[in-house]
């Protein structure tokens, strides 16, 4: 059953995630509309699960994404053991919000020592709703994705570390 009585109600609990423009847009967008795609700061969060007990994979996701919401943050991928989460793009100031995201990352692999490479860091990017017409994904664009990727693979498990 769909919870919301009214679009207000909607908008209201996305702004907890998210920026009120971007709530905006996510629910006045359709497949068929187009969102403009926006310029905006992206303070993130990129977490790999250790994968080599396939057993414990979907607890380690839950747990993490259990704390990572806690802390206000957005799910906005995973995929097998790699996760992204983002903090309410896009953002008009970052500090004290960079202090705040080094502690989720000290609890994170605190809680799970030898278990994640967690990367974080903040990047000039772009959101809004981009794919295939007939099935877009509204979310944020980091750039040179490959290079954030690369440092997270060169992090041993149990260690974190900041985007440069």
């Amino acid at each position: 059953m769909w919870p919301f009585t009214k679009k207000q109600d909607l908008q209201d609990r996305l702004s907890k995630f998210v920026s009120a423009d971007v709530a905006k847009d996510i629910i006045s967008g359709t497949p068929s509309q187009e969102v403009e795609m926006r310029d905006c700061l992206i303070l993130f969060i990129l977490v790999q699960v250790n994968d080599s007990d396939l057993n414990e994979v979907g607890d380690l996701i839950t747990s993490v994404s259990d704390i990572l919401i806690q802390k206000r943050f957005t799910i906005v991928s995973v995929t097998s053991s790699l996760l992204l989460a983002t903090y309410g793009f896009p953002l008009k100031e970052l500090n004290p919000l960079k202090e705040g995201c080094e502690q989720v990352v000290k609890e994170l692999t605190n809680d799970h020592p030898k278990k994640l490479k967690v990367l974080h860091g903040n990047v000039q990017g772009k959101y809004g709703l981009y794919g295939h017409p007939k099935g877009k994904t509204f979310g944020p664009i980091l750039p040179k994705f490959d290079s954030i990727l690369k440092q997270l693979v060169e992090l041993s498990y149990g260690e974190y570390g900041e985007c440069r």
